[in-house]
Parts: structure tokens; sequence; C-alpha cells
């Protein structure tokens, strides 16, 4: 049986994020083949014709959906190109709200963690395995990625302990890690790639696993 494709299209801004997905939908047996330009090019690869080929072979376009992928004219042109082939597409929020996504994207709907995307890409193929402990709840041991770039305000607290993103914060742009603490009181969870220095806001952090 041939193995079923799956083809990431993402701006290169978002890359830390896409490049997270190949290798849990890559874990099994049964793995399907993923095109994600960071890992699939090639040195002396012609790229447009090969994104365009992985493309039109792929059973599922793979949309990492933010304003980034909004401004960015490859991201654009493979979703016009995806609806053109009739390609089953799945979106996935990075960072942003649903108006802040392409407009091509805004009626289907947005997988909101990349564990719920690996489950509905896995009950479409049916003979893909799950991978294992992946969630859409965030918990102590959660493996999280933090935003690209300054999230919307998300404050909140008792007055000690506010939930706002703050210049120290800038380092972790991006950056994965797993949580050391949650606060169901704040909605909020402390990371461990700054010791559970800073409080993060659920709604900023990405799930992974």
């Amino acid at each position: 049986m041939a193995r079923k494709k799956v083809f990431i299209s993402y701006s290169y801004i978002d890359r830390a994020f896409a490049e997270s997905i190949p290798a849990l939908l890559e874990s099994g047996a049964n793995k399907p083949e993923v095109f994600c330009a960071g890992h699939s090019l090639e040195a002396g690869d012609q790229f447009k014709s090969k994104i365009l080929r992985n493309l039109r072979e792929a059973d599922i376009v793979v949309v990492v959906s933010s304003h980034n992928a909004a401004k960015s004219e490859w991201v654009l042109a493979e979703i016009g190109a995806a609806l053109a082939f009739d390609k089953v597409i799945l979106p996935i929020l990075c960072g942003c709200t649903i108006e802040e996504t392409p407009k091509m994207l805004r009626e289907i709907h947005h997988e909101e963690s990349v564990g719920s995307l690996i489950r509905k890409i896995c009950s479409r193929f049916g003979d893909c395995p799950e991978p294992h402990a992946i969630g859409n709840a965030v918990v102590a041991g959660s493996r999280v990625m933090l935003p690209q770039d300054t999230p919307p305000s998300a404050y909140r607290g008792d007055g000690n302990r506010p939930v706002e993103w703050t210049p120290e914060m800038d380092p972790y742009f991006g950056a994965q890690s797993p949580v050391a603490e949650v606060s169901e009181e704040l909605r909020a969870a402390k990371l461990e790639c700054d010791q559970g220095q800073f409080w993060y806001a659920i709604e900023w952090l990405t799930i992974l696993n």
C-alpha cells in the first residue's frame, strides 16, 4: 500500500512551529510521507517544481495559519494551489486569532493544538498510528511552544501575579519547553526553559505533546 502524503505549508517565520509536526507524524510504523520545506528540500533542488509536485501529490495539506502566513506570498500561493487541486486542507492556528489568518482559510475549521491536528490526520488516514501522550490540556510535563512575537495582552491575576508579556520574556520567543507548573486560577503556566521565573498565559502556548 502506498504511503499517505502530507504537505506542510508555512511562513519561514513560523518554521520552528512547522518543523515540530513531521517528527510526530513520522513516529509510527505506518508513518505518512511528510513534505516540509525546511526538512525536505536539498541543495540543488529545483524548489518551485519540487514544492508544486509534492503539493499535487499530497493527500492532506496542513497550513500553519498565522498572521505571518497571511502576509506570505508563498503560503498564499500554496493555499490557492491546494484549493485548485481540491485537497483536504487542515489549518492549525499559530499564535494568532482566526481574524489574523489568511482570508482563504477563515471559513475552514482550524485546529488549536498540534495534538488535535495529529489526531485529525490519523482519523482521516485510518492506519496512521496516533502518537503517544498527545493531549489538548496544558498540564505539568506538557511540551509547549511559545509565540514567535509579542502576543495580545492577557492580563489577569490577583494583584500580585499579573500575566503579561514583558520584555524580559523576549529571549524565549519560539522556545519549546516542558511545563513546570500550571495555575488554574491564573490560567497560566511556568516553563522549564526559564527556570520557572515567568507565568505565560495558556492561550499564548501551542501544545506539542
